[in-house]
């Protein structure tokens, strides 16, 4: 073996290749910076939005990612980490204390939902086991969209709340200090957003993506790797995912996601506000949105040469 100290040259070589090695992918930057404006100042409303792309270590390309944007139901990928990294030994356990909290009227986790819903939650989630109440939060399969949100509530009321999880959440990691957690779901945003930067949301799927969750272990990281996981893309393969959506003032639609791509991660995010829903109703106005977030995330996409031998 070469003894880098004999060898002084050699060892110049190996650690400027080490300081200038290439990023796993490359994007396009002309194209993407002229293809977002183009559909930005297509979609005639005025939007606030910030976007980033990126691998496990780093930005390729970014617009406004550290601006603070309404999250939606993307913030749950966060509470996702801090609710199995609490739960790590027991995630096929039915906590007794998930009954007590879906029969309690009073809390604030569920005093915004009607009578019906009420009872339909605590029929899905009372003796629900953690990954299964994770699963339900993320991924909504096999249950209704009030369940789906009151999943989360669960949680964070399991977790102590609101201002809780967000400490949780910012204990974790110093780039997640952007995510803000200040309402249950589905309740009055008036009083406090739930919201979060693109470069602080695509900091979780970073880490999630290249194995690197302080105080997760890798058992517990597999298991949220499972429940983020949406339908394979045809080009990227397995696709762990999370979007947001909301139709109350501003109208938000959030898409999140990365691509694990055999050990080369590819993370991006697209954050999108709309103020007012102009002449027509939040719903057509949200849905129009939704296509927008929709385009730039398959327009960043499409903007990368993913290195060969990747996948």
């Amino acid at each position: 073996m070469l003894e880098p100290s004999r060898f002084p040259a050699l060892a110049l070589l190996a650690l400027l290749g080490a300081c200038t090695a290439a990023p796993a992918h490359r994007v396009d930057v002309a194209r993407i910076e002229h293809d977002v404006e183009n559909l930005l100042a297509g979609h005639g409303s005025p939007v606030r939005a910030g976007l980033w792309l990126g691998d496990a270590r780093s930005a390729l390309w970014s617009r406004d990612a550290e601006r603070a944007m309404p999250a939606a139901s993307a913030i749950k990928t966060a509470f996702l980490v801090e609710w199995f990294a609490e739960h790590a030994a027991g995630l096929d356990e039915r906590p007794s204390a998930f009954a007590a909290l879906c029969a309690d009227t009073t809390h604030p986790a569920f005093t915004h939902f009607e009578a019906p819903l009420r009872s339909e939650i605590a029929r899905d989630l009372s003796h629900a086991s953690v990954r299964e109440v994770g699963r339900a939060m993320i991924r909504g399969t096999g249950v209704s969209n009030g369940v789906y949100n009151a999943a989360a509530n669960l949680v964070t009321a399991a977790l102590d709340g609101p201002a809780a999880l967000t400490a949780r959440i910012h204990a974790r990691d110093p780039a997640f200090a952007s995510i803000h957690g200040r309402r249950y779901m589905l309740a009055a945003r008036n009083a406090g957003d739930n919201e979060a930067s693109p470069a602080s949301l695509a900091a979780v799927l970073q880490r999630i993506a290249g194995g690197d969750l302080a105080g997760v272990d890798d058992a517990t990281l597999a298991a949220i790797r499972d429940v983020m996981r949406g339908r394979d893309d045809p080009r990227f393969g397995a696709h762990w995912q999370k979007s947001g959506a909301l139709d109350t003032d501003p109208i938000t639609r959030v898409e999140s996601g990365c691509f694990p791509l055999d050990g080369t991660p590819l993370v991006y995010v697209v954050m999108l506000a709309q103020d007012d829903a102009g002449t027509t109703s939040a719903a057509e106005a949200g849905a129009r949105l939704g296509r927008l977030a929709l385009a730039l995330r398959d327009l960043m996409l499409e903007s990368v040469a993913v290195r060969s031998g990747t996948r």
